[in-house]
């Protein structure tokens, strides 16, 4: 059934929303997934907090245009239906998601994405999935701040646990010898 005209609209605004809050778009091939598999693949991203959209690609277009990102982006090349997944608070977390379910999904696939309002290539964004999360990024960070000051508190409590042995060394040598 046909979209109306005041629907294609609507569907063009949100995706000019999301383009204007968002981060990253990654753009996902569609073709060969069925219908469990979107599924499967909208909840995981929506446990992320990822929105996903399908979307037809003149849609898109004017999305881009009004969003003024219509020069960086080009969807010529993009021959296969496809679909956006927008990250606003990471731009890490949309490409791991997407890349752990490419795993077991070899039919979807990277086309490409949007990043800091310009286009990335299929190749960085699978190099953006291979990064750490911000999370794990932050727990690195406390991580090598904190193994200084641990390591300062294994020295100082071996001087003291020497100072210990020692002076239970010289209790029990003199509770040996009769005074």
């Amino acid at each position: 059934m046909a979209k109306s005209r005041p629907k294609k609209e609507l569907e063009v605004e949100k995706l000019v929303t999301r383009l204007n809050r968002m981060k990253v778009a990654v753009v996902t091939s569609t073709s060969g997934l069925n219908v469990k598999g979107t599924n499967e693949l909208r909840t995981a991203l929506r446990t992320a907090g990822i929105d996903y959209v399908v979307a037809k690609k003149t849609l898109v277009r004017r999305a881009l245009e009004q969003a003024k990102l219509a020069d960086t982006v080009d969807l010529k090349p993009l021959a296969e239906s496809f679909a956006l997944s927008f990250g606003y608070e990471d731009e890490v977390t949309p490409a791991k998601v997407l890349a752990k379910f490419a795993k077991t999904h070899e039919t979807v696939k990277f086309l490409g994405g949007v990043m800091e309002r310009s286009f990335v290539t299929s190749e960085q964004v699978t190099m953006l999935a291979s990064l750490p999360s911000t999370d794990e990024l932050r727990a690195r960070l406390v991580g090598s701040i904190a193994s200084p000051l641990s390591g300062f508190v294994r020295v100082l409590n071996g001087n003291l646990t020497g100072l210990v042995r020692v002076l239970d060394g010289y209790r029990s040598k003199r509770a040996e010898t009769p005074v």
